[in-house]
């Protein structure tokens, strides 16, 4: 096994497709970046692997939708009735779904920012398709959606454009990489020491990332 002490801006652990976001958005704004996951590569993904891509937003109108899914033909933007899932939509749901356990602020950003971070991905390589074959039903010629959910990402459970996500930004990707002891100063503030022993690499001893 080769040691090797590196030092990272950011560690993301997990690269699911919240952990990739998280890590691609630093990356951008200049930190090094290393992104740990316990999986292999063929169960990677995080929840976005079990919902096949799904995922929910909140939007006012049709036209928010279509400028997130390029190339249907007029006849299927007739046809589709998409009406809209408001933020308040969005936040209701939750805090249903969660029998009022959810924080309301947090899921307040969570909506608002839901259509903001769908364009955002979309920009970045991320392909969404109208989920015709999962969540639509046809009434009176129009096909509807239910539940909130609309739209899926090509390629289902691979989230943000993973492969060319990690080569643009130049993240460090270590699969099947479990991590062992952090002595954190607080919650979402600091690490102090992290010893990495992913298979085949040793990364330590000192890595340190304050953050806000």
């Amino acid at each position: 096994m080769t040691h090797t002490d590196a030092a990272y801006d950011v560690i993301v652990v997990g690269a699911g497709n919240a952990a990739l976001c998280a890590a691609l958005s630093a990356a951008e704004s200049g930190a090094s970046v290393l992104v740990l996951e316990k999986a292999p590569h063929y169960l990677r993904g995080g929840n976005t692997y079990f919902t096949g891509g799904l995922f929910r937003f909140a939007y006012d109108a049709p036209d928010q939708v279509f400028d997130l899914v390029p190339g249907l033909t007029e006849r299927e933007i007739d046809r589709t009735d998409l009406g809209e899932y408001t933020q308040s939509s969005f936040e209701r749901d939750m805090m249903r779904m969660t029998g009022g356990r959810a924080d309301p602020a947090l899921a307040r950003v969570l909506a608002s920012l839901s259509y903001p971070t769908m364009a955002w991905m979309r920009d970045r390589g991320v392909r969404w398709a109208l989920a015709y074959g999962r969540q639509a039903f046809e009434r009176d010629g129009r096909v509807r959606f239910w539940g909130g959910l609309i739209v899926e990402a090509v390629g289902a459970g691979i989230p943000v454009a993973e492969d060319h996500a990690a080569v643009e930004c130049q993240l460090r990707h270590l699969e099947q990489a479990p991590a062992v002891p952090v002595e954190a100063v607080a919650i979402g503030v600091a690490f102090q020491r992290h010893t990495l022993e992913p298979a085949g690499v040793g990364v330590g001893p000192a890595v340190e990332a304050a953050g806000e």
